[in-house]
């Protein structure tokens, strides 16, 4: 039972389990942004900028910004 305890410690310790938390969280971004890339005839990074309705939106001529 003591090396379970052990291991439990190691494995929840902030050190240990912050750094493996946002590496997950990178590897997951990176794997949906790579399936996009597969499933998708145009480029994913400039999708919304090839999407007709983004560009009729945007284009309306008056510069509000």
């Amino acid at each position: 039972m003591k090396k379970s305890e052990e291991i439990q410690d190691i494995l929840l310790h902030p050190l240990w389990f912050g750094p493996v938390l946002v590496m997950f969280t990178f590897v997951l971004i990176q794997t949906l942004h790579t399936l996009t890339h597969w499933r998708m005839e145009i480029d994913a990074d400039s999708y919304c900028r090839n999407n007709a309705e983004w560009i009729e939106q945007n284009t309306g001529g008056d510069d509000d910004y």
